[in-house]
């Protein structure tokens, strides 16, 4: 028999306890440690539409030193991240409607208290006006009132904007890990009202549960526990309006917070963080799209089908709603439009945005995903084969405004044309801007042959590029390699693709803008290194100053006295090329040809080349590069020849490096459209500032 009072004998019976509280000891750890990775695991797959931000507060420090390079007069230490999230937790008194039984003089007090300051809202009470008010309706301004006060004090805000100086003060005070990722989430209201269709709820991760919970204790009257398969979630009570009711729902799930504004939507994130529903970030139409990625700092995503389907009589009712106030107040019968808009969003599944930030250069990512099988999924589909590089760009001269590659079915190029050219004219025609001749519709059905025949005659790539040079008419420049060259010598020589290039005179002509005693049967001829030029007039520029009788100012501009006295379309074939140029003079053209001919280096030696290449998906539809300070260089030229005092502002300009600053593309994937917008602020930055000298010189003046 063991003798339990000797310390010694007690070691046995303890070895059990002890391994036992090892045990419960490092269950406990690993619950302390468990992390998610991401917020996007624990939000629903019925979201209707997410925000994430990658890192807030990395994003916040790069969007902070990006507006202060840019801008030195902003407050060098506000955190913009900060307004936002301020934004994000206060309550706009805009959105505060007030009671149809409310004396409709009082509301007239309210709606004005909704834009003044507290102090503003005291002293209205106290003002002799106010006193003068029936008892009645100032019972009534005081209940707008406090129903004001009362959506101000909304959990957080009060702390938010009174205490905190940065998000780091912030994150610090409330518990919460800024260094990771934090999203914006909105689910659908099962019994929604016009008032309010979703849920919004917000996930962050958590660096101190501790202090969060005395966040939370402190802003709410009080806190409720309820459980849902098997964890606790907290309903945090609050007065509104006098009366003690929810105002938000919150569950922590290992190290990230879910608050919402629905207990439906924080039983859902327990589902799917047990995974017995599926996250969102796991749905077939966001996973192919592949935004989880380190790269994106900032996720936008809508479920546009699950949109449509559940909020279907809502949409309907708001596209009809609109509709009505578009004819009653331009008198435009514009038809089935915005029906037609409604068919072309059940065509969408998905509209995604992603932003990459990094080192003063800006991407964004805009994609539309489409319906298998629909009429957009087919549009995409025959031009999926690879553009390779865009090669008529190396034709272009290599220093341009813009310079653009485009890689475009032709089929469907007429079909969009032909889809323009009937919509424009009835707009035309409904807004009674125009009487249609009779023969309109003959002349779109001509130009729409024209079309068809000209593309069946060239390859579907396309480069063009754009510049200023002898007038403010920009120089319009096209390359089109030939397929078929009989076929378009033939067009060319019998007169019939004149329509192409008449539609626009033509509707010039039917509004007045051109002489018609000077018609496009004038074509002239010249020659240019033994290669023939013909050209036809588009726009008599003579008969299109004087049509501006509503805008005299514009006729003192200085910009207006380098219009040139006419514009025509200029062509020629070098080789399998056809070159196309549209400008009031033949310059642009000739320095296109001495391009093509080896004589001047081409576009695929330039910089603008080499950033379609790095930064946009050079097989795809199109890739668009802008050169802004080429542009401001060109106009200030220009002018400069014209007014020496522009020279002075045009020097200011000459040592900013010209170079490829905005880039725009378009590409397809599988069932994809995307898009890529880019931007390089700090090749922009001092263009922006020598730009805001000059505004703040010329508004001194």
């Amino acid at each position: 028999m063991l003798t339990f009072s000797h310390y010694k004998n007690l070691i046995p019976c303890f070895k059990p306890i002890d391994l036992t509280c090892k045990l419960i000891l490092a269950l406990m750890a690993v619950a302390v440690a468990a992390k998610t990775d991401s917020v996007l695991e624990v939000i629903p797959e019925d979201t209707i539409a997410v925000v994430q931000v990658g890192n807030l507060k990395k994003f916040n420090q790069e969007v902070n030193d990006l507006v202060a390079e840019l801008d030195p007069s902003i407050e060098p230490n506000r955190d913009i991240l900060l307004d936002t999230l301020i934004a994000l937790f206060s309550k706009d008194d805009d959105e505060i409607d007030f009671d149809q039984d409310t004396n409709k003089e009082a509301r007239a007090w309210l709606n004005w208290a909704k834009e003044a300051s507290p102090e503003e809202r005291e002293g209205m009470t106290k003002s002799e006006k106010f006193q003068q008010l029936s008892p009645e309706i100032q019972e009534d301004i005081k209940k707008g009132l406090e129903k004001l006060k009362s959506k101000n004090d909304k959990w957080l805000n009060k702390d938010v904007t009174e205490n905190f100086e940065s998000l780091e003060a912030l994150e610090t005070e409330v518990g919460l890990d800024f260094s990771r990722d934090a999203a914006i989430f909105f689910c659908q209201n099962p019994n929604g009202t016009k008032d309010k269709p979703w849920f919004s709820s917000v996930a962050f991760h958590i660096a101190e549960q501790q202090t969060l919970q005395q966040v939370l204790e402190r802003e709410s009257t009080s806190i409720l526990e309820s459980t849902y398969n098997g964890l606790t979630y907290q309903i945090l009570i609050d007065k509104e309006e006098n009366i003690l009711q929810p105002i938000g729902f919150l569950v922590i799930l290992d190290d990230v917070m879910v608050f919402s504004d629905s207990q439906q939507i924080c039983q859902k994130a327990i589902d799917t963080h047990q995974r017995k529903i599926q996250p969102m970030s796991e749905e077939t139409g966001f996973l192919s799209l592949d935004l989880d990625t380190d790269l994106n700092d900032v996720i936008f995503h809508v479920a546009v089908q699950r949109l449509m389907q559940e909020n279907q009589q809502m949409l309907f009712n708001t596209f009809a709603m609109w509709e009505n106030e578009v004819v009653q107040e331009s008198k435009i019968e514009i038809g089935n439009l915005l029906q037609q808009i409604l068919s072309w969003m059940q065509q969408i599944q998905s509209i995604s945005l992603t932003v990459q930030h990094e080192d003063g250069e800006i991407l964004l990512k805009p994609t539309l995903q489409v319906v298998s099988g629909s009429e957009m999924d087919n549009i995409l589909q025959p031009t999926a084969e690879s553009s390779k590089n865009f090669p008529l760009l190396k034709y272009l001269p290599s220093n341009n405004c813009m310079a653009m590659g485009i890689y475009l079915d032709s089929q469907k190029m007429v079909e969009m044309a032909t889809w323009g050219i009937d919509f424009g004219f009835k707009i035309l025609e409904q807004s009674m801007v125009m009487t249609l001749p009779k023969d309109a519709e003959t002349i779109s059905q001509e130009f729409v042959k024209a079309m068809a025949d000209f593309y069946s005659s060239v390859n579907p790539h396309i480069a063009y590029s754009m510049n200023i040079s002898s007038s403010i008419y920009p120089d319009n420049n096209q390359i089109f390699q030939i397929k078929d060259k009989e076929k378009l010598t033939k067009l060319l020589n019998d007169g019939s693709i004149k329509a192409l290039f008449q539609l626009p005179f033509k509707i010039n002509q039917m509004v007045g803008v051109v002489d018609t005693e000077k018609d496009m049967e004038e074509e002239l001829t010249e020659t240019y290194q033994s290669i023939e030029i013909k050209s036809l007039i588009i726009q008599d520029m003579k008969n299109f100053i004087p049509l501006i009788p509503d805008l005299p100012q514009l006729r003192s501009l200085r910009v207006l006295r380098t219009l040139p006295n006419e514009i025509r379309i200029y062509y020629t074939i070098i080789n399998d090329l056809f070159i196309m140029s549209t400008s009031g003079s033949s310059q642009a053209i000739k320095e296109t040809i001495d391009t093509v001919l080896g004589q001047k280096p081409g576009f695929d030696q330039s910089t603008g080349y080499d950033r379609i290449v790095d930064v946009l998906d050079a097989s795809g539809y199109m890739a668009m590069v802008i050169s802004p300070m080429t542009l401001v260089n060109q106009i200030l030229g220009l002018l400069s020849q014209r007014d020496p005092n522009f020279s002075m502002i045009a020097a200011m300009f000459s040592n900013i490096p010209q170079t490829y600053s905005l880039c725009i593309g378009a590409a397809p994937l599988n069932q994809v459209l995307e898009m890529r917008f880019f931007a390089s602020m700090k090749e922009l930055k001092e263009l922006y500032k020598i730009a805001a000298g000059l505004g703040e010189m010329f508004n001194r003046k």
